[in-house]
């Protein structure tokens, strides 16, 4: 079984359409390799990113008072308001003794 030159330009020629083939497949593939690593790598420093924004969030929510804390200074502020209603109305149960008490000493002293 010897080939001739024929076949063997042939044989050649198929194998180097082959080569040239899997060249442009691998040439493509590593393209988007990169592009994918590039990629990935972007997700990754984003994730970094979003990692500090999140420590620092949950850094400021520490310092804020939390629903028990804003509960708690709901009921003392309607306690202080209630308070404050009754020194009203015991001032002006003053204002009117001290009205009347001042009336007095100006007509006492008239007479």
């Amino acid at each position: 079984p010897v080939m001739d030159l024929d076949t063997v330009t042939r044989v050649l020629t198929v194998i180097a359409l082959l080569i040239s083939i899997a060249s442009a497949f691998y040439a493509w593939a590593s393209r988007g390799g990169k592009e994918m690593a590039d990629q990935v790598k972007k997700l990754g420093d984003d994730a970094v990113k979003t990692r500090a924004q999140v420590q620092a969030i949950e850094g400021e929510l520490k310092h804020l008072p939390s629903q028990r804390d804003v509960h708690m200074l709901t009921l003392q502020l309607t306690e202080l308001h209630g308070r404050l209603g009754t020194f009203d109305t015991e001032l002006a149960s003053v204002a009117r003794t001290v009205r009347r008490i001042e009336d007095h000493l100006l007509r006492g002293e008239k007479a």
